[in-house]
C-alpha cells in the first residue's frame, strides 16, 4: 500500500542577517521569492561540495601516483627540482 504524504513546508529559523539578505535579494528583482533564493544557495552549495569532492578524488590520484613513482625510484632529486623552477621564474622575468 502506497501512502501520500503531503509535503509540509519547512520553517527554518534564520539570523537577522540571512533574513535581511534574503529580503534584499528579492526586493533587487534578480529572485521571484525568498523560496527562489533558498534553492540557488542550496544549488550552488551543492556545486561546491561536488568540486570539493572532486578535488579531493584528483589529490588522492596524484598521491597514488607519487607513492608509485617514489616505490619505483623515479623520484627527481631536489637539485633538479630548484634548477626548473629558477629556469621557469627566470623565464617568465
Amino acid at each position: 500500500m502506497r501512502l501520500n504524504r503531503i509535503r509540509q513546508p519547512m520553517n527554518i529559523p534564520l539570523g537577522k542577517e540571512l533574513e535581511d539578505l534574503i529580503r534584499r535579494k528579492v526586493e533587487s528583482k534578480d529572485y521571484l521569492s525568498a523560496a527562489h533564493v533558498v534553492e540557488e544557495a542550496l544549488t550552488l552549495l551543492e556545486e561546491r561540495d561536488q568540486m570539493a569532492t572532486l578535488r579531493e578524488q584528483r589529490l588522492v590520484q596524484t598521491l597514488a601516483m607519487a607513492v608509485s613513482q617514489a616505490n619505483s625510484h623515479q623520484l627527481i632529486g631536489h637539485e633538479d627540482v630548484f634548477a626548473g623552477l629558477a629556469a621557469k621564474s627566470s623565464a617568465q622575468e
